[in-house]
């Protein structure tokens, strides 16, 4: 009884560990200040001087795996006071990828400088990285 108790438990264990989300996944958002003629990216970097207001960027999200046909919402947040400040909400923009993929980017326009904290959901709402961007006012 003793080892059916351990076997169960232990069978309880793994399937939580495949199925609960964490944040401590393999996908990796990338920041770039553009692309080149096959959509790979090209200058990256996690802090970039704004040309005009607005200004864009691509964002880049890699799975870390092969996915099936879906898209990921990338919600962006404005800190209020520095790179430790409190962030708001600004806006989503998504992220739509094929069967296959390993990676997928997406031109987001950005109005202001400042900090943003980019976070990205699967389409089940589970986060599953988050990354900060710094936009430097040229002047």
């Amino acid at each position: 009884m003793k080892n059916f108790k351990f076997i169960l438990s232990l069978q309880l264990m793994l399937c939580l560990t495949f199925i609960m989300p964490t944040d401590s996944t393999s996908q990796s958002i990338y920041f770039s200040s553009g692309v080149d003629e096959d959509f790979q990216p090209v200058g990256l970097d996690e802090a970039f001087y704004m040309g005009t207001n607005p200004d864009y960027l691509y964002i880049f999200l890699d799975f870390g795996y092969e996915q099936s046909k879906g898209n990921i919402e990338l919600r962006i947040f404005k800190s209020n006071g520095g790179r430790n400040g409190n962030y708001t909400f600004q806006n989503s923009e998504y992220l739509n990828f094929e069967k296959g993929w390993t990676w997928a980017g997406k031109k987001v326009t950005f109005q202001s400088s400042g900090y943003y904290r980019i976070d990205a959901y699967n389409a089940l709402g589970y986060k599953l990285t988050s990354k900060i961007l710094t936009l430097y006012d040229p002047r």
